[in-house]
């Protein structure tokens, strides 16, 4: 002490060495860890089978409690294996050593909860809508994917003496079934949206709601919120009204049954007939915001499924006509609401993208307590309620348009209250669609590390040939040896390195596109 020395009492100096002893112990441990990491990541056999089991006692509380993740191990991880998500090396490491969690990787990785509490069970299963008046909505089509049990629209035309079209756009009455402050409706505001996984789907309501009470079922009866609109044949919107109901739907059909009956121009009947004025209608609105500026953006997109060890792959085309259709009255649905919100001074959050010195943003769309134009949608308001069954924003915002609809200047939430709510769904939705797709992404890659390495593959140039996206599986990699090629040129690649775990994909150039190359599928 300042310029004298005391000696430690023996007591002291056994605490200080054992204090040693065990930082230098557990420097060791850790040095150990990371060597066993790495040896596992890498595929290498030389893993010591005690050590092993050591660290699988450490990674399994870590990988399947969010609330267990140690930032002392989240370091050890992200040494081990630095181009790796911890949890996801974490995860990959589980696997390799036959100790993976029962939930699949993703769902682990991103700590959801498949199941529902019991309180939340049991209230879906005795939720009762209010009695709504039931009304004739003409011949009622759902358009989904063929194994979608969470059908949230319906559509139905008729034409009217003066040659315009009646279109009625019916959005599950989701907010009838769902009482605020309730156990399903703090379970969906956690959730926030429903998460569509290769593996599985994390719901954001129970079944016994987002796939039976409120689910627009054929040959049912469901409450709805009704867009009804008239438009002209040049796509001008002259009457529009909004209203709650109850309506039978009359028949479900899947986008490809869909797309085959608007090819063929032979086909008659009710259905046919509903599907070609419903097809003339979405046609001239969506030129109708074309002509106002709006960012049509097509692209393939793929949908992957594992089931159990097998990956199935296929790409759909969202600028098919029934994916169009539909896209198009859901957003004239949007449109309609957030209009009548504004004009009814109904406090909601609308989604913006404003011009900037006559041009449009470059911004990202934003979310806005007031209305403004959104440029990229070429529509003067915009809000998203369509998809109340598996998107909480959307739901929060029909009730608030409900209570105002039966009640004029009644509302359900403050305009603080919406924000705090929209504000942390918007972010809860973003970490959805990123898991969405980094799981997609990984499981399109696992499935051209087993099937494809050595095929030749169509791809499509992008990014001025710096990069392709494969035509059969819509995923994008880095491209190599191929010669000046302009974007959107029809190519032949071969794999060169795949990487699921860290989402490595190049591709090596064989030649420009003559024929139809062999396909991995």
């Amino acid at each position: 002490r300042h310029m004298e020395f005391d000696a430690r009492t023996p007591e002291q100096v056994e605490r200080l060495r054992v204090q040693t002893e065990k930082i230098r112990m557990r420097s060791d441990e850790f040095r150990d860890m990371q060597r066993v990491i790495r040896q596992i990541i890498h595929g290498d056999s030389d893993a010591d089978p005690a050590q092993a089991r050591a660290l699988v006692s450490r990674l399994k509380p870590y990988v399947e409690n969010p609330f267990t993740r140690s930032r002392d191990l989240t370091a050890i991880l992200e040494q081990a294996a630095p181009d790796i998500d911890p949890v996801e090396a974490a995860f990959e490491i589980l696997d390799r050593l036959g100790e993976a969690p029962d939930l699949p990787r993703f769902a682990t990785i991103a700590g959801l909860k498949a199941d529902f509490s019991e309180a939340a069970l049991i209230e879906a299963s005795h939720a009762a809508a209010p009695d709504r008046p039931e009304v004739n909505a003409g011949f009622t089509v759902t358009i989904d994917d063929e194994e979608t049990v969470e059908i949230d629209d319906a559509l139905s035309c008729e034409s009217l003496p003066d040659g315009t079209l009646r279109v009625r756009v019916h959005i599950a009455l989701v907010a009838d079934s769902v009482e605020r402050g309730g156990a399903m409706d703090r379970e969906a505001a956690t959730r926030a949206t429903t998460v569509y996984l290769p593996e599985l789907t994390v719901r954001m309501l129970p079944d016994a709601i987002s796939s039976q009470a409120a689910s627009l079922i054929a040959g049912q009866v469901r409450p709805v919120l009704t867009t009804d609109v008239t438009i002209s044949l040049d796509g001008e919107l002259l009457e529009s009204s909004i209203y709650p109901a109850r309506i039978a739907i009359s028949q479900r059909l899947d986008y490809d049954s869909t797309d085959r009956i608007l090819a063929d121009h032979e086909a008659s009947g009710q259905i046919a007939d509903t599907l070609r004025k419903l097809n003339l209608a979405a046609t001239h609105l969506r030129e109708r915001r074309r002509r106002a500026g709006a960012i049509l953006i097509q692209r393939r997109e793929a949908k992957v499924r594992v089931r159990g060890n097998e990956i199935d792959v296929t790409v759909m085309d969202s600028g098919s006509p029934s994916r169009l259709m539909v896209g198009e009255f859901m957003v004239l649905s949007n449109y309609v609401a957030a209009r009548y919100a504004a004009a009814h001074r109904i406090p909601i959050i609308y989604r913006v993208q404003p011009k900037t010195n006559g041009e449009f943003a470059g911004q990202r769309p934003r979310l806005s307590l007031y209305p403004e134009y959104h440029s990229g949608i070429g529509l003067d308001f915009y809000a998203q309620f369509s998809s109340p069954i598996r998107r909480y924003a959307d739901l929060v915002l029909q009730r608030q348009l409900i209570a105002a609809l039966s009640r004029p200047d009644h509302f359900a939430y403050s305009q603080e209250e919406l924000l705090a709510v929209l504000a942390g769904a918007e972010n809860a939705e973003a970490e959805g669609r990123e898991l969405e797709r980094r799981a997609k992404r990984y499981w399109i890659l696992r499935y051209l590390q087993r099937h494809a390495v050595d095929r030749e593959l169509n791809a499509i140039v992008t990014r001025e040939g710096l990069s392709a996206e494969l035509v059969d599986f819509g995923v994008r990699g880095t491209l190599h040896g191929a010669p000046n090629l302009a974007t959107q040129s029809s190519i032949v690649v071969q794999i060169g390195r795949v990487d699921p775990i860290r989402g490595w994909l190049t591709m090596d150039y064989v030649r420009a596109e003559s024929g139809v190359a062999d396909s991995a599928r």
